[in-house]
């Protein structure tokens, strides 16, 4: 991500929140840095939810919330 989304999460996470939503927010980072980024969130939120168009296992771990828009619709689904 560049420096802007970067420190947006930075600022989102710092105060601990009881929920994440994510929004495809990191589509554009290496699959092992998007998947560090989403375990720091998982690590401090109760709560995360990711919104994405793309199908990834990894991700049901990580949330507790998956919500997938993709070629099949839009559905969301109970993750952790």
């Amino acid at each position: 991500p560049d420096v802007r989304e970067t420190a947006a999460l930075a600022r989102a996470l710092v105060c601990g929140p009881a929920m994440v939503l994510l929004d495809d927010p990191i589509s554009a980072v290496k699959s092992r840095t998007a998947f560090e980024l989403y375990q720091l969130c998982r690590e401090i939120a109760r709560t995360v939810v990711i919104l994405t168009h793309r199908r990834n296992d990894a991700l049901y771990d990580l949330a507790d919330v998956v919500a997938l828009w993709d070629s099949e619709g839009f559905r969301i689904d109970a993750a952790a």
